[in-house]
């Protein structure tokens, strides 16, 4: 093999050994720079849901209590009716 060959054969391998590597050093640093943006995501979502569900129980609970008040206050008042 001629040293013309033997230079080839070197960089050619040389190259491929630096993509190699350049390619699994980025998608690592990709793939967790992907992997915290999603769980970014997620947990925004999972606070929007939970203060959601909140606002909501809340709204019930409050529902709940006037009408709890006006068949009390309707009670004391003697008018109270049969449903």
């Amino acid at each position: 093999m001629t040293l013309r060959a033997k230079t080839l054969l070197f960089i050619i391998a040389t190259l491929l050994v630096l993509i190699v590597a350049f390619y699994l050093i980025a998608s690592s640093i990709w793939l967790d720079n992907f992997a915290q943006l999603e769980n970014r995501a997620v947990r925004t979502n999972v606070s929007r849901l939970v203060t959601a569900h909140a606002a909501r129980a809340a709204q019930h609970r409050m529902r709940s209590t006037r009408a709890n008040n006006a068949h009390q206050t309707r009670v004391a008042r003697g008018r109270a009716t049969l449903v």
